[in-house]
This record gives C-alpha cells, sequence and structure tokens, in this order.
C-alpha cells in the first residue's frame, strides 16, 4: 500500500490519537520519498505505533490474490508494449499501489480524512536521519498546501511520479519518452484497481483486526 491507503487502514482502528497513529502509518511511505530515514525509537508513541502497523499492513497487502495478481498483470502489459522487464515489474507494483491510492480518494471521506491527518501531522522532523529536517517539514508543508497527492487519481501523474522516483535505480528506471507508454497501461489497469479496491481495503482491515494487529 501507498501511504494514501495506509492512513484510511489506520483511521479505521478510531480511538484517541488516531491522526498520529494513522500519520505514523504513512511515515515510512513518505520518509522513502525524500530520500530520509526515520529513527523510529525517537518518534512519539502514537507515531511509532503507526510505523509498526505500516509493516503489518503491508504484509497482508502484498499477500492478496487482487494484488500479486493485478501486478503481475500490469507488468505484462508493460512488457507487452515494449517496456524493459525491471522497470515494468517496478511499475506493476509501485503503479498499482498509487492507482489505488488515486481510486480511494474517490470514496467518500477519504480525502478529507487524509488531509486532516496531514493537517494535524506532529513535528517529527528530529527523528529523521541524515540529520535533515528541513527536507522533511518541506515535504509535509507542501502535502499540506499544494496537496499534490490528489493527483493520484491520474494516470499520467503517477507515470510521471514513478518515472522520478525510479530514475536513480539503474535496473528499474525507464525513460522520460517512455511516460505516455506507462501512462497508458496504468490507465488501462485503473479501471480493474479501482473495481478491486473497496475489497481489498475492507479484507485487510478484517484481517488485522481479527488478527489483533492494530494494537
Amino acid at each position: 500500500m501507498n501511504f494514501i491507503a495506509h492512513v484510511h487502514v489506520a483511521l479505521s482502528a478510531g480511538g484517541p490519537g488516531d491522526a498520529e497513529l494513522a500519520f505514523g502509518a504513512a511515515m515510512p511511505d513518505l520518509a522513502s520519498m525524500a530520500g530520509l530515514r526515520v529513527d523510529i525509537s525517537t518518534l512519539p508513541p502514537a507515531v511509532r505505533q503507526g510505523v509498526s502497523l505500516h509493516h503489518r499492513t503491508d504484509a497482508t497487502f502484498h499477500s492478496l490474490v487482487e494484488f500479486t495478481t493485478g501486478v503481475r498483470r500490469l507488468g505484462e502489459q508493460l512488457q507487452a508494449r515494449g517496456l524493459a522487464v525491471g522497470p515494468s515489474r517496478a511499475v506493476g507494483h509501485a503503479g498499482w499501489e498509487l492507482l489505488l491510492d488515486g481510486c480511494l480518494l474517490d470514496r467518500p471521506g477519504i480525502e478529507h480524512g487524509f488531509a486532516r491527518v496531514i493537517g494535524q501531522a506532529p513535528d517529527v522532523a528530529g527523528a529523521v536521519s541524515p540529520a535533515d529536517p528541513a527536507r522533511w517539514r518541506r515535504l509535509v508543508a507542501s502535502m499540506q498546501s499544494d496537496r499534490w497527492w490528489l493527483g493520484y487519481r491520474d494516470a499520467e501523474v503517477v507515470a510521471r511520479r514513478l518515472q522520478r522516483r525510479l530514475q536513480s535505480r539503474r535496473r528499474l528506471c525507464f525513460a522520460p519518452d517512455e511516460i505516455p507508454l506507462v501512462a497508458d497501461a496504468l490507465a488501462e489497469a485503473k479501471p480493474g484497481v479501482d473495481l478491486a479496491a473497496d475489497r481489498v481495503v475492507l479484507t485487510v482491515i478484517a484481517r488485522l483486526a481479527r488478527e489483533g494487529r492494530f494494537g
């Protein structure tokens, strides 16, 4: 899952401090995006609990047949369009997750819930390593002011973000002139992601609750 879906799953746990828990559930993805590491031991307790929930959520989500099948099909579609194997697999995995975020943003209350969590985000810049609090604060501020994450509804925006995210990964990167190819494959895959989105999220929430993993 990507950070919007992680926040939605975490908010389903409810209870006091739910915004800090949900922010912690998004933190690993946000830190990776910013090229930063997090010293978990220095985080507030609710945020630290959210980071732990992030990893439990991913373990559950990555085992779902809807996800594994969707990733495989998207990767195959990309290869059929001429994208190399490495980038096809990377885009298949990350692209399915970003499309899921975009689909969830069209569900009632999810955009508002995510905006609330980001708007109430505690200042945890001191926990990032290497020490670069300004970079972390700029990322959080841009999510509050620019709301660029709303662009995940659009397949071309997702393709461009993936191209930037993967450009430093020699085996996984793809060229800027391949963005239209990737965007077309993502647009073709999006209806299937949208169809599976509710079932996937509800299954993850139910499994985490049944296993007592929200605590």
